[in-house]
């Protein structure tokens, strides 16, 4: 039995809940290709691989249950490798892709990035969302990191311990280092030439109550400067820019929120906030194009 409801504007098909006979639900409607199964099953055949007959015990191989974790209840390949055009995931895995504006960077390159990650960094982050040197989990790594803190100690301590064998190459993914970037500083200790960079008044009014050296809140849980934030050491300035212009909501229980900006910010102001904080703090060199990704990213994730 079918029905018809309007949603938006559209008619959609209902059909009963066999089971439920007086529950209705949408039917599928797929778009072409999605609704063509033979296709599916191309799909499956070049992309779908079998996973393993047993799951490693943590107490026998810690190292060989993290990669099982990792790549297959964690999936984490899914956002830090990236996908081709038809929706399978690049290999080599684990060198980074975009997920809903976000960046998830290599996972290749943690203990060789311009701030070096250890494994208790690893775990501190994966747990909790927040690492003493790294910064906080934002985006769509926050409610990733919320489901890891009810997983025991063990197995996070076992994902983050495969994680970084794969940069140390003793792991089945390992793939040589990125080159080393430019050192960071353990604070925030701003060059005098910083002071005269366009973004030094628009830090000054909009973050530094926060994020200065001697904000309060940065004497709380031993939170790290913005020189050593991920967001700010990342390759591209998406991390950045979404988070100055959607900041982090504030959730129940959570050590972590920032208001946004996308209302008081111009995308030039961005812009000009980027360069101060990755030039005048962090020492690296500006991205080039934050004031375009900034529009970008306003048009595409309203908030």
């Amino acid at each position: 039995m079918t029905t018809s409801v309007t949603i938006n504007g559209k008619p959609h098909a209902l059909q009963a809940d066999p089971a439920t006979p007086l529950l209705y639900v949408l039917r599928n409607e797929l778009v072409f290709p999605l609704n063509f199964r033979p296709l599916l099953a191309f799909w499956n055949m070049l992309y779908l691989r079998p996973g393993d007959a047993a799951i490693p015990a943590q107490q026998a191989n810690p190292l060989e249950r993290g990669r099982y974790l990792v790549d297959t209840l964690g999936h984490c390949a899914s956002c830090h490798s990236g996908m081709n055009l038809l929706g399978g995931e690049r290999h080599p895995p684990f060198q980074g892709g975009n997920i809903d504006g976000w960046d998830a960077p290599a996972l290749t390159r943690l203990a060789g990035s311009a701030a070096p990650w250890t494994q208790a960094d690893l775990v501190a982050y994966l747990r909790g969302g927040l690492s003493p040197a790294h910064g906080a989990a934002k985006g769509p790594m926050r409610p990733v990191t919320e489901r890891l803190a009810e997983v025991p100690r063990a197995d996070v301590e076992a994902m983050a311990a495969y994680l970084m064998s794969i940069h140390s190459g003793t792991a089945e993914h390992a793939t040589a280092p990125a080159p080393a970037a430019a050192a960071v500083p353990a604070k925030d200790a701003v060059p005098a030439q910083a002071a005269d960079l366009p973004g030094a008044r628009l830090f000054a009014a909009a973050c530094a109550g926060c994020h200065a050296p001697a904000a309060p809140m940065m004497r709380v849980d031993g939170r790290p400067g913005l020189a050593r934030s991920s967001a700010v050491l990342g390759e591209r300035p998406d991390n950045f820019v979404q988070t100055v212009l959607h900041g982090i909501p504030w959730e129940t229980g959570s050590k972590v929120y920032m208001p946004p900006f996308a209302d008081t910010l111009s995308d030039a102001q961005v812009a000009e906030l980027a360069a101060y904080v990755r030039t005048g703090l962090a020492g690296q060199a500006a991205w080039p194009d934050a004031a375009n990704k900034s529009a970008k990213l306003r048009k595409e994730t309203p908030q």
